[in-house]
């Protein structure tokens, strides 16, 4: 019979123990939200406004979908579910800081540089730009960021988006 001496028994319990502790960690580093600086802004329907080519700058409020799989953004005051337009995730190619050339302006009016952004995508083979303006730097620089980041763990890590 292999009996355990009671040294030996002490040392079994403490590797266990020690085991334990280290899927404890690799579970609670698992489960890190990624996007736990970003959540909220993303979440959060937030007004900005949309410079288009043909109508010029527009108020509306963008926010991330429940889903997290897509931005959306409506007029806004708008209540009508008609109103909303969005683009999935995964025709998203960039998103770049400033105003893009080309891009936000309607005849001589134009957008505060500092505040401005723009998402590319392409969408059936034809680039598409969404051409945003946030009301001060510091917002502009916040949806930057957190549309990067956001994107980033799309690609990334597709399930671990929505946390419940």
């Amino acid at each position: 019979m292999n009996a355990l001496t009671r040294k030996e028994t002490k040392q079994a319990a403490a590797n266990a123990k020690k085991k334990n502790m280290f899927n404890e960690i690799a579970s609670a580093t698992a489960s890190v939200d990624n996007l736990r600086h970003h959540r909220e802004l993303l979440q959060k329907k937030d007004a900005l406004t949309l410079w288009d080519a043909k109508s010029g700058p527009r108020r509306i409020v963008f926010y991330a979908a429940k889903n997290m799989r897509r931005i959306e953004w409506k007029k806004a005051k708008s209540k009508k579910a008609s109103d909303v337009r969005a683009l999935e995730l995964s025709a998203v190619s960039g998103i770049s800081a400033g105003p893009r050339p080309g891009g936000h302006k309607k005849g001589n009016k134009a957008s505060k540089t500092e505040n401005s952004f723009s998402i590319s995508a392409k969408i059936d083979g034809k680039k598409v730009d969404v051409d945003l303006e946030a009301p001060s730097p510091e917002k502009a620089n916040q949806w930057v960021a957190a549309l990067r980041a956001w994107l980033k763990e799309f690609r990334e890590n597709p399930d671990k988006l929505v946390v419940a």
